[in-house]
């Protein structure tokens, strides 16, 4: 008799299997449980063996693959083996080509979104772009996207600076800078036209106080300013526009009143003045040997004796509308007419002219004469230029009489 190893059911001799749990007589579980252990050993170590062998043939693929080498050269900013891989192994292949820029516009487009969202830094997206932009591929998208970057960061620039000069109470320079938030920059645009609104009223009410400040003292010139700078910031402010219009009549009228001042300041001080202009008819039948003529009088107010002097005269129809005045043999005229008298000799406090004059055209339909001596030679060899003369041209030549 003998026993089962497995189970311990008593046996014959003969027994080739036990007829109570089946087990093989002569082999125990425990060794038929290692048998199985130890294939499934094997087992698992093959099927790990064969995994590693797959994942190296699919790494061997990948890393052999043009496109897998493009890509990463782009990630790695090796833009020099980028285009050597795609001059050598992509070029030409429109298959490959079409994948390689669908990548490049993924990546910046990915790029873009990352700046916007602040999660690379200016410096970082410039540097991936340049990377791209090396490549010499996509060149339209590429600048479409780096001007975007830079734009945004121009505003995002300008938006912390308008913050800072507000708080250090320069509103205008502030004002300046917070204009050049773009829509574009969502995070700060609205906070940026807020600020701006909120600004610019306080601005401008410092701006129209000011002005009027200066324009109490007469200094006009000083509230324009003002204004100016004001509407350098804020061109289509309407109350702006306003005072500037009123500030500039005002201007206009102060200037007149100073060149008015002026002008008879200088006709006070003038050493030869005009007594009389006018216009002589010698003859009214014998024109060719009597002329009519522009005669002049003129007083010697300097204690000089006067040897040569220039006189200028603007003729006037009989509605005061200006005329051009011709001499006796000329075709052409002028508005200001300047007759030269050589050898006058006028002493001090003498009149000169009576009888005497410059000879003009017939019928040039002059009415009234207006004259002014414009300079003097004296006999000690001095001169005098009046003055006045640039005044009194300013006033009368070519415009109607007043």
């Amino acid at each position: 008799m003998t026993k089962c190893n497995n189970c311990g059911h008593e046996l014959s001799d003969e027994s080739l299997f036990c007829n109570k749990c089946g087990s093989k007589i002569g082999v125990s579980n425990n060794n038929r449980k290692m048998f199985s252990l130890k294939n499934r050993k094997w087992l698992y170590l093959s099927s790990s063996l064969a995994v590693v062998i797959l994942v190296a043939g699919v790494l061997y693929l990948v890393n052999s693959n043009p496109i897998h080498t493009f890509k990463k050269s782009i990630q790695e900013s090796s833009y020099k083996d980028a285009i050597d891989i795609y001059n050598k192994e992509i070029k030409g292949n429109t298959k490959r080509e079409t994948e390689v820029e669908t990548y490049l516009e993924s990546d910046l487009i990915k790029i873009q979104q990352d700046f916007e969202n602040e999660k690379i830094n200016f410096d970082n997206a410039i540097s991936k772009i340049n990377t791209i932009e090396k490549t010499k591929l996509l060149t339209s998208k590429v600048s479409e996207v780096q001007n975007k970057i830079i734009s945004l960061n121009d505003s995002r620039i300008a938006f912390k600076a308008g913050n800072e000069l507000i708080k250090s109470n320069n509103i205008k320079d502030a004002l300046v800078e917070l204009k050049k938030v773009s829509e574009d920059d969502s995070k700060n645009y609205e906070i940026a036209n807020d600020l701006i609104e909120k600004s610019s009223s306080e601005y401008k009410n410092i701006i129209l106080k000011n002005a009027e400040k200066a324009a109490s003292n007469n200094k006009f010139e000083e509230a324009l300013n003002e204004i100016n700078q004001g509407l350098s910031v804020m061109q289509n402010d309407s109350d702006l526009i306003a005072k500037k219009s009123v500030y500039e009549k005002k201007k206009e009228e102060q200037i007149e009143n100073e060149r008015k001042i002026k002008m008879q300041e200088a006709k006070n001080k003038q050493e030869v003045i005009v007594e009389k202009a006018s216009i002589t008819i010698q003859s009214t039948e014998y024109k060719a040997l009597y002329p009519d003529m522009i005669q002049v009088i003129v007083r010697n107010k300097s204690n000089k004796t006067v040897k040569n002097m220039v006189v200028v005269s603007l003729g006037f129809d009989s509605n005061g509308l200006p005329v051009k005045i011709r001499n006796q043999y000329s075709s052409e005229g002028d508005y200001a007419y300047e007759g030269y008298a050589e050898n006058v000799n006028i002493v001090t406090n003498a009149t000169f002219g009576k009888g005497k004059g410059w000879s003009i055209h017939e019928n040039l339909g002059i009415k009234t004469v207006l004259s002014c001596v414009k300079e003097v030679e004296y006999y000690d060899g001095t001169t005098w230029e009046n003055e006045y003369y640039n005044y009194w041209l300013d006033e009368f030549k070519e415009k109607p009489l007043h």
